[in-house]
Order: C-alpha cells, then structure tokens, then sequence
C-alpha cells in the first residue's frame, strides 16, 4: 500500500502504475518501431533497385511488403495504446487532485473561505490542478516521444556515420539550453495570468452579487469602471502570457532542425 503523500507529485504517478505499466510497455514498442520505418523504406528500394538489375526476383518484395505494412499496423496500435492510457493517467490524476482539494476546502470554514475570497481561490486552485495534470501527461509522453525515439533513432544514425550524427545533435542541446533559461518569463507571465483570472472571477462574483446595492447606492458606474479595468488586466495577461508559450516553440524546433542542413549538405 503506497502512502498517502498528495502534496508530492511522485506520488500520483505511484497511485497509477498500473496505468503506467501497460503505457512503458506500448510507449516502448511504439517508439522503437518507428526506427523499422525508414529501415523498411531503404530495403525496399533497394529491393526494387536489385530487381531492375535483375538481381532479385520480384516475389521477394511483395513479402517484403507485406512484412511492412504489419509493422506499420503493429507500431500504431501500440502509439494508439499508450495514447489512450496515457489520457487514461492525466484524467485519473486530475480526478485525484480536484478529490482532495474539494476536501481540503470542505474542511474549512466560511470565514477562511469568505477571508482568502471564495473566486479567487477556487479559480487558482483548479487552474493550478489542470496545469499540474497536463505537465504530468506532457512529462510522460516526452519520456518516451522525446527520449526513447531520439535514443533509438541516435543509435541507428551513429551507426551508419557516428561524424555526421555528432554534429547533428550538438544542435537540439542548444535549444534545450534555450529553453531553461527562457522557463522564468515564461511560467511568471502564467502566474500572473492565472492570478488575474482569479480576480476577474472574484469581481465577476461581487458583481453579480450586489448588483442591486450598488445600483441603490449610485455605484453601479463606479462598479462597471473597476470591472473594465479587472477585464483589460486579464485580456492583457492572457495575451502575453500565451506569446511567451506559443511563439517560442517554433523557434526551439528551428533551432533543433538546423542540424539537418548538415545532412542534406
């Protein structure tokens, strides 16, 4: 029986290991099997090359083929396999996290709640709990998307030029290296897009809450000024907070892909 730690995220992935167990074993077979692909596309025109030449009878291609396209059927029932199970982890855990924090909240009182503001808080605690549950799927699926197909397709190039092969991967370090040093900008302008939502949704609340007061008391105008301003801080955080995700992925996949000018050099 695992202890209960929630507070730790080793100890999602622990509840779920069965998950994870069929997802190794389907992420494995998958990611291997996509070095077959180009190893079968190579035999195969060598194979029509030969034939040409009258080397090889065309009856050796046809198996050849055939050998092929289960191999591609093979490899994306098991891509089609860890896919599902790992949406099957990222959605259990989310389930597990949002159970506890509705616990957590149930056990506290009405002035603890009323004192923190019931929005704000709600607001950033399911944001933070679906970020969390979509970096683990994200952590899980690159282990194998990432590390065992960059692996196994390094293995395969290193053998047939290990030269060429080194220069090509100097390059995706550099986009790694990119990328910490660019994770502060990039995880403070999410923070505050989230902080901002949170005081929308608390504004959003008292404004509907007290509409009525305020229109009794003359403050209804005062009240739709400070709401345009809690709807502009927000459009403005969301706006930047998504530049800083969006836009620089395709510069790291422009500066990982440059090593194939080697190549084609």
């Amino acid at each position: 029986m695992v202890q209960k730690h929630p507070d730790r995220v080793s100890w999602y992935f622990l509840k779920e290991k069965k998950i994870l167990a069929v997802t190794t074993v389907s992420g494995l077979l998958y990611n291997l099997g996509l070095v077959l692909t180009p190893w079968f596309e190579g035999q195969l025109s060598q194979y029509i090359a030969d034939i040409f030449t009258g080397t090889r009878r065309p009856s050796s291609l046809v198996l050849l083929s055939l050998l092929y396209v289960l191999t591609v059927l093979f490899v994306q029932a098991m891509r089609y396999v860890k896919r599902l199970y790992v949406r099957r982890f990222a959605n259990s855990t989310s389930l597990s996290m949002k159970e506890i924090m509705y616990e957590r909240l149930l056990g506290k009182s009405r002035k603890e709640l009323l004192g923190q503001g019931a929005g704000n808080l709600m607001t950033k605690v399911i944001s933070d709990v679906d970020a969390c549950a979509e970096g683990m799927r994200k952590f899980t699926t690159e282990v194998f998307d990432t590390g065992v197909a960059m692996a196994a397709y390094s293995a395969m190039l290193f053998y047939y030029d290990w030269r060429l092969t080194f220069l090509v991967l100097l390059f995706p370090p550099a986009a790694y290296f990119l990328a910490d040093r660019l994770k502060k900008p990039v995880t403070t302008a999410s923070r505050k897009s989230r902080e901002s939502a949170g005081r929308l949704a608390a504004g959003t609340m008292d404004r509907l809450k007290n509409a009525m007061t305020y229109r009794v008391f003359g403050e209804e105008k005062a009240q739709n000024r400070r709401y345009d301003i809690l709807l502009s801080d927000y459009a403005e955080k969301r706006i930047r907070s998504g530049l800083w995700e969006n836009t620089m992925e395709p510069l790291y996949q422009v500066i990982a892909m440059t090593g194939s000018l080697l190549i084609l050099w």
